[in-house]
């Protein structure tokens, strides 16, 4: 196995095996969900029927938590405070999620028999708590958004051992925690999204973070061998598929391959730096991901709906799918470009203009 280290130390934005990965995590869950599309026309269609399918398909949010795992365990050191961290968590991932979640509200005050945005009458808590993405026994009401729930508590875990000074004296053992956490998830087999927080942390996606976070510190440790570490993690995953059950086996199959499409996508990185072209595809996608990711669920279900009223059917199933894949990738990339970008620049300016208006005060 080749060592992943190369270009370990340069910023997440400029790595463009990492915005690679988050490209390929992206359209993992844009195919997953395509039956969106087509189930208004084809019955019996969901890929779901697949056995292969059934068990590795959707692995993108596998690869979306050990991504985030490696990405924080590179950013981490260079925030002063857990404070710190948390704010800089939440500008990134709350503004635009609070837009997507809007529109749910939106579209009950529209039509409130809507199955999806009728669930606003489950009351003010519940609607509260989906803002936040704060866990809860229910998913909420964006349903991807249970996908933030488990960063948060991620991000709370990591708040927490840079308070206890565990990231200074042994970063890696954040990472053993994560994993053991998910070890216990494994063998208990709790309701791994919408939970409550005990739900949250111990449950299989917690080695996802985890073994994203020691490959990151295995980069970055003279002599240590990331490649060989996540070569025993993938086998330790694949001999946990064959004794658990059905549901945490397919979990942990797609932990080994998205733990196998890492290494085997980081050890393009130095062909990545000498060959941008082949860079720029997946850093255009991998930028737009978040906005992907939480645009798609609506650009799939209204597409669908519309499905019946166009002249597409001649198609057939793959080649709708493959229309709804490569719309929902440009719908992403254009509210990534217009809104998620420009929020970005305005928050940034905002806290500068703040942080000068501080020092000017002191």
């Amino acid at each position: 196995m080749v060592e992943l280290r190369g270009s370990a130390a340069l910023p997440p934005h400029r790595r463009a095996d990492i915005q690679w990965l988050r490209a390929i995590a992206a359209i993992s869950v844009v195919v997953w969900h395509t039956d969106l599309i087509v189930k208004h026309v084809w019955n019996n269609a969901e890929l779901t029927r697949h056995a292969a399918y059934n068990l590795l398909g959707g692995f993108g949010v596998e690869l979306f938590f050990m991504l985030s795992g490696y990405s924080i365990s590179l950013q981490v050191m260079k925030l002063s405070s857990p404070t710190q961290f948390l704010l800089t968590r939440a500008y990134k991932i709350y503004p635009l999620y609070f837009i997507f979640t809007l529109v749910m509200i939106v579209a009950y005050v529209a039509n409130p028999n809507l199955e999806l945005s009728a669930r606003v009458e489950n009351g003010f808590l519940f609607v509260f708590f989906s803002f936040l993405a704060l866990p809860q026994a229910a998913l909420p009401l964006l349903p991807l958004g249970w996908t933030l729930e488990m960063e948060l508590v991620f991000y709370l875990m990591v708040a927490a051992a840079m308070a206890t000074g565990m990231i200074e004296a042994a970063k890696s053992r954040l990472g053993w925690l994560l994993v053991a956490f998910g070890l216990v998830g494994f063998a208990i087999a709790a309701n791994p999204s919408g939970g409550m927080v005990v739900f949250e942390m111990v449950n299989p996606f917690m080695a996802a973070f985890g073994f994203g976070w020691l490959l990151h510190c295995r980069d970055t440790q003279p002599g240590r061998s990331s490649g060989a570490f996540a070569a025993v993690a993938i086998v330790v995953m694949l001999c946990l598929s064959r004794i658990l059950p059905e549901r945490e086996a397919a979990c942990a199959l797609r932990m080994a391959l998205s733990g196998l499409i890492i290494v085997a996508v980081m050890r393009l990185e130095p062909y990545f730096q000498a060959n941008p072209r082949f860079a720029w595809p997946g850093r255009v996608i991998g930028d737009a991901s978040f906005s992907i990711y939480l645009s798609h669920w609506f650009v799939l279900s209204i597409a669908g709906k519309l499905l019946p009223q166009l002249s597409i059917a001649w198609m057939g199933i793959d080649g709708v799918r493959l229309l709804g894949i490569l719309v929902s990738i440009a719908v992403g990339i254009i509210v990534h470009r217009l809104i998620e970008q420009r929020l970005g620049s305005w928050i940034a300016l905002h806290r500068r203009n703040k942080r000068a208006l501080s020092l000017d005060g002191a």
